[in-house]
């Protein structure tokens, strides 16, 4: 896992975000309501390939990693056009979207190069470290109200 490189002003880097916080990104990117589960990211929504998250015998929401899972990713290289290609060493992976007219980025696994691509490229290469909502406690109406 690569460490997250922050920048002044409460930013972190699109190149080295991973795990939860690119499962976000990528979460309001397509225009889902995503919230943080301890370290896993997690939707109000049911997406293709979730499983559900339990609170108290509660469903309190559904797994959320397109950067893992290609049952939720996978569909997402075709929406936005993500061109994937191997280093030439075979060590890591680019991922380009919209056939190449977006933000180049890179991974170690095709999803992750894919997924960190297609939030730089919709968002820029910086985005807001303190955008994420943390509201596990919180009733799912508010995190429909929250939804940005």
């Amino acid at each position: 896992m690569l460490a997250l490189q922050r920048s002044s002003g409460g930013v972190m880097k699109v190149a080295t975000i991973d795990d939860c916080h690119l499962a976000y990104w990528v979460a309001i990117a397509e225009n889902l309501t995503p919230f943080v589960v301890g370290k896993l990211c997690a939707t109000v929504e049911t997406t293709v390939g979730s499983t559900p998250i339990f609170k108290d015998a509660k469903c309190v929401g559904h797994s959320y990693d397109p950067h893992l899972n290609w049952a939720q990713g996978g569909p997402l290289l075709e929406k936005y056009a993500v061109a994937l290609y191997p280093y030439l060493d075979g060590n890591g992976w680019y991922g380009h979207a919209c056939n190449g007219r977006g933000t180049r980025m890179e991974g170690s696994a095709p999803l992750l190069a894919a997924m960190r691509s297609i939030v730089a490229t919709r968002y820029g290469k910086d985005v807001s470290d303190t955008d994420m909502r943390t509201f596990l406690t919180q009733p799912l109406p508010l995190a429909r109200a929250l939804r940005t």
